[in-house]
């Protein structure tokens, strides 16, 4: 009577199994139990399995009837969502491919900002220099980029500008799809966002460093002709051109998402708000980054000067060369980060990354 024994343990299960669903899937369940106890009596191992299966059809049923949810055949939870397992399965495609939408981005945004910032940085070194007016330069600069673009795209100048702007954007987007594609809490908030400014303030300030020293050499007039490339640039200006990195790196990066709820009350949302942070702190802050700028120049083009001799300098050039700036901040850091924004966007949608 082994096989009736089974039957009787199996009728049992069954019956407890039926117990535990409750009133709304008991009959069914006894039915199924019924139909288990009968195949082992048979001896047919098939078709007692084929009775268990049948069981936990019924009590799926019974369960989603009774407003719980069904078992998993498996065991596990509820399945996870594309972008959950896409995040969880980061492999080196995936990540390439961010990388690349913020690279194309990057190096198109910078190549378009180049030339207004190329004509503004002539424009203040010279007038700072005394070679030529502030708006003449700027001007004669553009028509000069316009009548030989090619010839402008193969100037130092534009190489020089393409390598800072382009790998800033490139840095700053970088550090971003970085924290986004590693695993959700390995670096917190904080430390991911002093981690963005520390790699956009480092890549950024060397590279303006060597392109503001480029450029007074280039542009400086006699002092810079007669130094030529060799010239030691004086520590000071050094420091006045590292101090105003430093703070407009802040400025720049930092503050507009910092800023953007309390501004989006005022402007009615927070993406409005992130526009106009983004857009108006890099020309407010030109107040503030024009002295040192100029300092940095003059203390290059003219090291022998007094502290009085200087403050006449910066008197005579703060108001147009502050307005100068500001209309220089608009491209790389105004319009050209929100557009660095959109393209970057652009991209990691047509390369399926999107979800970052």
């Amino acid at each position: 009577m082994p096989a009736a024994a089974g039957a009787g343990a199996a009728a049992g299960a069954a019956a407890g199994a039926a117990a535990g669903l409750g009133a709304a899937g008991g009959a069914a369940a006894a039915a199924a139990a019924s139909a288990a106890a009968a195949a082992a009596l048979a001896g047919g191992e098939a078709a007692a399995a084929g009775a268990r299966k049948g069981l936990g059809s019924v009590a799926g049923g019974a369960a989603r009837r009774a407003g719980a949810p069904a078992p998993a055949a498996g065991g596990g939870g509820p399945p996870k969502g594309a972008a959950q397992k896409q995040r969880e399965s980061a492999g080196p495609l995936r990540w390439g491919r961010a990388f690349a939408a913020d690279a194309g981005a990057s190096a198109a945004t910078g190549a378009a900002v180049a030339p207004v910032l190329a004509a503004v940085d002539r424009a203040v070194t010279e007038s700072a220099a005394g070679q030529r007016g502030l708006w003449q330069s700027f001007f004669g600069t553009l028509r000069e980029i316009g009548a030989r673009p090619a010839g402008f795209v193969a100037s130092p100048a534009f190489r020089w500008l393409w390598l800072v702007y382009g790998g800033t954007y490139f840095v700053a987007s970088a550090a971003e799809s970085t924290l986004a594609l590693l695993p959700k809490g390995a670096v917190s908030k904080e430390a991911g966002a002093g981690s963005k400014l520390l790699a956009t303030w480092g890549y950024n300030t060397g590279t303006s460093l060597a392109k503001d020293a480029a450029f007074a050499r280039m542009y400086g007039g006699a002092a810079g002709a007669a130094a030529g490339a060799a010239a030691a640039m004086p520590a000071g200006a050094y420091g006045a051109w590292l101090t105003r990195d430093f703070l407009s790196t802040g400025v720049f990066w930092t503050l507009p998402p910092l800023l953007a709820p309390a501004v989006g009350r005022v402007t009615g949302s927070v993406e409005s708000g992130y526009v106009a942070a983004q857009v108006g702190l890099p020309l407010a802050f030109q107040f503030v980054a024009t002295p040192l700028h100029l300092l940095g120049v003059d203390l290059f083009n003219r090291p022998g000067r007094t502290l009085a001799e200087r403050a006449a300098l910066l008197r005579r050039e703060y108001l147009p060369s502050t307005s100068i700036r500001m209309l220089r901040m608009a491209p790389p850091y105004s319009v050209g980060t929100l557009g660095l924004r959109k393209l970057r966007a652009r991209l990691r949608r047509q390369l399926g990354v999107d979800d970052l």
